[in-house]
């Protein structure tokens, strides 16, 4: 099962994996049983979460990844939290960190990849995107 918020994407996904059932909306919304899931994937969107959300956001997925599951969070690059002005936006804002961080900070979740990808671009590290696989262990 796949959710996400784009209806062009679901309705892209469908097209291209006809064997997996595809959503719209939100995860966090969503009823899932414990441990449903061998995957969960985070690709580019915690950054528009609202601090205050992000940690009910985990939870769930936390309580919907089965053991020896893994976790992909694809987000930008942080070192710190940054709270900034949504350049497609004026009224919205993101928030920046490093997100995995909060599930390390579990003893069931281990690193087991991680990658930087330089936006060359840019001469900040706004661009910078990174790409982290977690594992959830029995602890």
């Amino acid at each position: 099962m796949g959710v996400d918020s784009s209806r062009r994407a679901v309705n892209e996904g469908k097209k291209l994996f006809k064997d997996i059932n595809i959503k719209n909306g939100f995860f966090e919304d969503k009823s899932f049983k414990k441990s449903e899931f061998d995957l969960i994937i985070c690709g580019f969107f915690l950054y528009s979460v609202p601090p205050d959300k992000i940690l009910k956001l985990f939870s769930k997925i936390d309580d919907s990844l089965n053991y020896k599951g893994n976790l992909i969070i694809h987000d930008f690059y942080n070192k710190g939290f940054r709270k900034k002005k949504y350049k497609h936006n004026k009224f919205l804002r993101t928030y920046r960190y490093d997100f995995k961080k909060i599930f390390l900070s579990l003893p069931h979740f281990k690193l087991k990849y991680r990658k930087i990808f330089k936006n060359k671009k840019k001469l900040n590290n706004d661009g910078n995107t990174e790409v982290s696989l977690l594992k959830k262990v029995i602890f």
